[in-house]
This record gives structure tokens, sequence and C-alpha cells, in this order.
């Protein structure tokens, strides 16, 4: 069996033994490799042997890269990510190291959640929403819009979100409970944002005295948001133990399940978001739903009548779920 055959049948394992799949996985490797040769930190000599462009490769084109463009090296690289991925189950975002997110890259490390793009997709539409009001905002010289991301993990909502943003029209405090969701989500911050803050903390949204302590500590001195966005742990231990090996044997629990048939945390978010967190709303009539949300939360897809009941018994106002584009219940919206 040829070097690359055994590569592939190696990855096969982790891809529902789907060939298809395998080839996607390889061709991330090989782009991953292309992209490394151009590293400042790169070994010298670089390679010399051109690289194609690897996502429009067929998979007859892949195996050409893999044996024709790649030194020794490469390829012994590139086996042992698939003996990784094929053998331990380790998802390919924890081996290769970043995960695109909102047209960045965002660093990885296990065990912090690997955001999804389920997540992106309403990160990039609430970043729509809120575009046009920070604009108006930012033109009439008013405060900064506040934003508070709880269970905030790489920090892919919030960055985004800050990334999004008009320059210097937001100010943004994350927040997570495990250390190292903290230093990472601070990393991230650090390399990818330029003109609007992210401010990183770490805290137990559980405990009233930990988010207290949080929101005293906040670099600006203000102590309410203008909106709590959230991808909390909502997967009940049902579901958890359903999960595939790569998620179970590497992902945080802490990150994916709650109590309550996994809806725990999101009673707990609305909670004190209502009670202590966000700012005032201000005056308008019973009818007129406002042009921005004050709370969002990411779900499960079967918990959008119990998500919509909670936000709702918390006191907020034309309660709406947004969909995926698999038309699957994904956010609960609170105004």
């Amino acid at each position: 069996m040829s070097s690359f055959r055994q590569c592939l049948h190696t990855l096969l394992p982790a891809c529902s033994n789907d060939t298809s799949i395998a080839f996607r996985e390889l061709r991330w490797m090989l782009e991953t490799v292309a992209l490394r040769r151009f590293r400042s930190a790169y070994f010298f000599p670089r390679p010399s042997r051109p690289f194609p462009q690897v996502h429009s490769l067929s998979d007859e084109g892949v195996q050409h890269a893999f044996e024709k463009s790649c030194t020794d090296h490469e390829r012994q690289r590139i086996f042992r990510w698939a003996w990784q991925r094929g053998k331990e189950s380790r998802p390919l975002q924890y081996i290769l190291g970043t995960q695109a997110f909102c047209g960045m890259d965002i660093k990885l490390r296990a065990p912090t959640l690997i955001p999804r793009w389920e997540t992106e997709e309403w990160v990039t539409r609430l970043s729509s929403i809120l575009a046009p009001q920070l604009s108006d905002r930012k033109k009439h010289n008013l405060p900064h819009f506040r934003i508070l991301d709880l269970c905030t993990g790489t920090g892919c909502i919030a960055i985004s979100l800050a990334h999004l943003a008009p320059p210097q029209s937001v100010k943004i405090t994350a927040v997570d409970i495990a250390d190292s969701a903290v230093a990472l989500a601070g990393v991230n911050a650090r390399r990818l944002l330029a003109s609007n803050d992210v401010e990183v903390q770490k805290a137990d949204i559980t405990d009233d005295a930990q988010l207290a302590d949080m929101l005293r500590a906040g670099a600006t001195g203000d102590t309410r948001f203008d909106i709590v966005v959230c991808n909390p742990p909502y997967v009940s231990d049902a579901e958890y133990a359903e999960v595939d090996d790569d998620v179970r044997l590497w992902e945080d629990k802490r990150a994916l399940v709650a109590d309550k048939e996994g809806t725990a945390l999101l009673e707990r978010i609305a909670q004190v978001a209502q009670a202590g967190l966000l700012t005032t709303p201000t005056e308008m009539a019973s009818n007129a739903k406002p042009a921005v949300p004050r709370l969002v939360m990411e779900i499960g897809a079967a918990q959008g009548p119990a998500a919509k009941k909670i936000v709702e018994d918390a006191g907020f106002h034309h309660v709406r779920i947004w969909k995926d584009m698999s038309q699957r219940d994904r956010c609960v919206v609170g105004y």
C-alpha cells in the first residue's frame, strides 16, 4: 500500500468510513502544510517544490500533491496528523490548531470548545443587525455599545462581533469559567483585534459573588451592558451519552452539558441578565419591537419552546426563536 493510501486508510475511522470525507480532511491538512511554508518561523531553506491551490484539487490531485509537492518531512507530519485523527479520535481543528470563523482564523487548543458553523451563522446575523445602530451611535458621539459574551470559550463570538463592528464603536467583555479558555480567548483577542476592545475575564456565572466582582472589575468602570450574548452549555446528559468520541474525549464537558435537560444555564443567564447585567431599556410602545435585541443565546434544536418560555418568564419581551440554515431552532432572542 502506498504511503498516501495508508494515510487515507488511517483517516477513515474518524470519517464514518467515507472516503470523500477523508479526502476533504486531507485537503485541509495539505492547505495547512502549504500555509506553514510561509511562516516567518519556518526552518530554512524553504522547500522549493511548488504547491498547487489545494482547495480546488480533485481527489487525484490531492494524492499527486501529497506525493509530489510535499517534502518527506511534510508527508511525515500529515501522516502523524492522520494517525491522531483516525486512531485517537482527535478533532481535526485541534490537530491543525485553528478554525475559520467570520473571516478569521481562531486559534484552538483542547479542551476549549470548537466553534461550529451554526454559531458563526447567528453571529453574522447579529452583527448585521447591530451595524447600522452602532454607526448611528458613533455619528452622534454616543457612548460605546457594551456587549457581554458569557461562556466565551475561544472568544470567537466576542472577537467576531468586535471585528465586524465599525471601528471604536463597541466595548466587549468576554467571560469563561475555565482558565484554559480565558487564556486562549486572550491570545485570540490580541492576535486578531485592532479597532475594538475585548476584555477577557474569568468568572463563574452561577456564583452571585463572582458575577458582582466581575462587573465591579470592568475596565470601563461601567456595570451594565446593552446586550448579553452566549453559547452556553445546553446538551442534556442523555444527549451527551450519544456524542461521538471526538467530542466526548476531547472537548470540555462543562462547555457542553447542563442540568434540567440542558436548560439550566439558559434559565440562569436569562434571569441574571434581566436582573442586573443589562442597561434599562428605553421607553417604547408596548407593541413596538426594538431594533436591537438585548439577549441572544444559542440553544439546542429541540429546546425552542422551552427556551422561549424561560426568556419570557425572565421578563424579556418580543421573544423570538432564530433558526439556522438547516431550519432547526438555534437561538432564543429577547428584547
